[in-house]
């Protein structure tokens, strides 16, 4: 987990199959969410999200691997490993 600002997050269940929730410690505004592969390609990007609480995710049409999910706000991102396994 690495954590610049105030951000937090928790990724649940992890390992999952795709389905989870993501928890935020705080309410974030104009939030980015991104995901990366081993390798560090960007496989998922959405932007100008507004998320507090609990945020149901789905990515099941990822490949099972280790992935990097990453919050963005402002200046503040917090990362979390992720494990997929179908």
């Amino acid at each position: 987990t690495e954590v610049v600002g105030d951000l937090e997050i928790a990724l649940m269940p992890n390992p999952t199959d795709g389905q989870l929730v993501m928890e935020m410690n705080k309410l974030v505004q104009d939030a980015t969410i991104e995901v990366f592969d081993g390798a560090g390609r960007r496989v998922f990007r959405q932007e100008g999200m507004t998320l507090s609480g609990k945020v149901q995710m789905d990515f099941s049409n990822l490949a099972d691997g280790v992935y990097q999910v990453r919050l963005t706000s402002g200046q503040s991102f917090a990362t979390q490993q992720l494990m997929i396994r179908h």
